[in-house]
């Protein structure tokens, strides 16, 4: 297995406890780092307004072709709101939501 190059980036806002989780990724789904996601089926999907988020994406996967495995922020985590991808929601929208489940939304931290 190849070495992976990981790009430094501003979504993490701190270190603590971190939680990782390995989910499915639904096909016809392109993901990015920073995108926060539902399940659905139990498989991962991009968020919308109305949905409930499950997740933060902690690596960009591409299951255009098919279902992929891929890696989301899952508890523990502080995270720069300015920098997630919050599909047609927006911050205020999942804070509580993602509060709830491990993540909290950070305002200006850079």
């Amino acid at each position: 297995m190849a070495a992976e190059i990981i790009t430094p980036d501003n979504i993490e806002a701190g270190s603590g406890a971190f939680q990782f989780r390995e989910e499915i990724v639904a096909s016809g789904q392109t993901l990015k780092r920073g995108d926060v996601v539902k399940l659905n089926s139990g498989k991962l999907e991009k968020i919308a307004t109305g949905d409930t988020p499950y997740a933060v994406m902690a690596d960009d996967v591409d299951a255009s072709s098919g279902d992929k495995p891929g890696t989301v922020f899952y508890s523990g985590h502080a995270l720069v709101e300015d920098e997630l991808d919050y599909g047609t929601g927006s911050a205020d929208e999942f804070r509580d939501a993602l509060r709830q489940r491990g993540i909290i939304l950070v305002k200006g931290v850079k």
